[in-house]
């Protein structure tokens, strides 16, 4: 099939379900296709959790139970770890504490910025001010919010990234 022929089927139909690869996974080149998705699927959005307060990520896990469409990856308790996790795990959006010991949340997110595929970032801190927010913006994150707002204010976000592919956010 040609790639106009690819076009012209994508401009048909609005959930397109497959997709032209010019070179196969074995590296000899060729057409390969592949299933992206089926119309009125579900989206599933992958999350990795990182805060080292145990009982924190317990409750925010507990609070993530409430979205059948939310597949909590891992946990990570730790800066360090987080990468580790976010390279292994490739999640769609990663919950971040930014006060954490050896490395604190934005200091991932900075060791993050030349990932070709990164994840979305939330940060999540009982740390808020101007200049929490302002350096949590500057890092290209979705959002700040606050731990005591996590509750009022976590469940829109995930409404909205679920309905839709690529968010803007506003902090």
């Amino acid at each position: 099939m040609s790639t106009d022929a690819v076009r012209a089927i994508a401009q048909v139909f609005p959930h397109p379900v497959l997709r032209y690869r010019p070179d196969t996974a074995d590296g000899h080149g060729g057409l390969q296709w592949a299933m992206l998705a089926r119309p009125n699927s579900a989206m599933t959005l992958k999350i990795l959790l990182v805060d080292d307060n145990a009982t924190y990520l317990a409750a925010v896990l507990n609070l993530l139970g409430g979205f059948p469409e939310v597949e909590v990856v891992g946990q990570a308790s730790g800066g360090r770890e987080a990468l580790r996790l976010a390279r292994q795990l490739h999640p769609d959006l990663m919950l971040l504490d930014v006060a954490m010991p050896s490395m604190n949340g934005l200091e991932v997110a900075r060791a993050m910025l030349d990932w070709k595929d990164r994840p979305r970032i939330v940060f999540v801190s009982m740390h808020d001010g101007p200049d929490y927010r302002a350096a949590a913006n500057g890092l290209g994150a979705l959002a700040y919010i606050g731990k005591s707002d996590l509750t009022a204010e976590l469940p829109p976000l995930l409404q909205g990234l679920l309905g839709r592919a690529k968010p803007e956010g506003d902090l």
